[in-house]
C-alpha cells in the first residue's frame, strides 16, 4: 500500500487558475485547502513516534555503556592499585596480601585470566605488566558490544521504515514549499491590484480588498503547513542517520575486536561516542 505521503497533492498550482480562483474564499476554506491534510497530519505524528522510540533507545544505549564504562574503570582502577603494593618482580608489599588477593581473584575472574600468588609473589608478573591493560581494553570493548545487542537489532529493524519516512516526508515538505512561493507570488500579485485599484478611489477597493485578506491568509496558511512539514523532515532525517550511526558503529566495533586491533577498537569507540553527541543534537 502507498505510504500516506505518497497521496500528497497538488498545490495551488493544480488548482483551476491557480490561487486566485480561490482568493475570494473563506478563512476556513482556506485552510481546508491549503493547511495540512488528515494524511500529513497522521505521517506527521508517524515520524515523532518513531524518533521518540529511536531517542528511548539511544538514552537506553548511553545508560548500558555508561555502565559498562564504570565497570572496566573500577577494574582499572584495581590494577593500578596492584602495580602499587607490589615490586617490579610481582612480591607483594608487607601487610598488602590480603588485598592483593582480592584484587586478583576479582582481575582473574573479570578477565578470564588465571593471576597466581605463591609465597607473597604474582608469577609471570613481568608478562601481566604488558599484558592486562591491553586486555581490559579488549574486554571492555567487548561488554560494550555485548550491551550494544538490542539497540543494534533494533536499528536493523527500523532502519527501511526511517528511510521511507524521510523520503516522503522530504517530498511533502517540497511540496509545501512550493505553495508557499506560489501563494506569495500571488499575495504579492493581490497587493499590486489593490494599489491600482486605490489609485482610481477607494471606492473601487472593495473587491480588491477581500482578495488581498484571502492571498495573505493563504500566505500564513501555507507557511505553517511549509514549516510543520520541514521539521517533520528533519527529525525523519534525523532518526534515519541516526540508526544508520548505531549500525555503523556496532559493526565497526565488532570488526575491530574480531582483528585484534587495539588502534581500532580505539577509534570505533570514539565513534559511537560521538554517535551520543549525534543523538543529543537530534532530540
Amino acid at each position: 500500500a502507498a505510504h500516506p505521503f505518497a497521496a500528497l497533492a497538488g498545490g495551488i498550482a493544480a488548482a483551476a487558475g491557480g490561487i486566485a480562483v480561490l482568493l475570494a474564499s473563506t478563512e476556513d476554506a482556506i485552510e481546508a485547502q491549503y493547511g495540512l491534510t488528515e494524511e500529513e497530519k497522521i505521517c506527521i505524528e508517524t515520524i515523532h513516534e518513531m524518533g521518540d522510540a529511536y531517542r528511548e533507545t539511544m538514552e537506553a544505549r548511553e545508560q548500558s555503556f555508561s555502565d559498562t564504562s564504570a565497570e572496566f574503570k573500577y577494574y582499572e582502577d584495581l590494577w593500578n592499585e596492584l602495580q602499587g603494593i607490589v615490586d617490579e618482580n610481582g612480591k607483594i608489599n608487607e601487610s598488602y596480601e590480603g588485598r592483593a588477593e582480592f584484587i586478583t581473584s576479582t582481575l582473574s575472574e573479570a578477565l578470564g585470566i588465571e593471576i597466581e600468588i605463591v609465597d607473597g609473589v604474582i608469577q609471570q608478573y613481568g608478562n601481566l605488566r604488558s599484558e592486562i591493560g591491553q586486555l581490559i581494553e579488549v574486554k571492555k570493548a567487548e561488554a560494550y558490544l555485548s550491551a550494544d545487542e538490542e539497540a543494534y537489532a533494533e536499528a536493523i529493524r527500523n532502519k527501511g521504515t526511517a528511510l521511507q519516512e524521510c523520503l516522503d516526508a522530504q517530498e511533502a515538505y517540497t511540496d509545501a514549499v512550493k505553495d508557499h512561493e506560489e501563494a506569495v507570488a500571488a499575495a504579492e500579485k493581490a497587493q499590486e491590484d489593490w494599489d491600482a485599484a486605490a489609485a482610481k478611489g477607494m471606492e473601487f477597493t472593495a473587491e480588491a480588498s477581500r482578495a488581498l485578506e484571502d492571498a495573505n491568509k493563504t500566505v500564513e496558511v501555507t507557511e505553517d503547513r511549509m514549516n510543520q512539514l520541514g521539521v517533520a523532515y528533519e527529525e525523519a532525517e534525523g532518526t534515519y542517520m541516526g540508526y544508520i550511526n548505531v549500525i555503523q558503529g556496532h559493526e565497526g566495533l565488532a570488526a575491530a575486536i574480531l582483528s585484534g586491533d587495539a588502534e581500532g577498537i580505539e577509534t570505533a569507540l570514539l565513534k559511537i561516542q560521538n554517535d551520543f553527541i549525534y543523538a543529543e543534537g537530534a532530540t
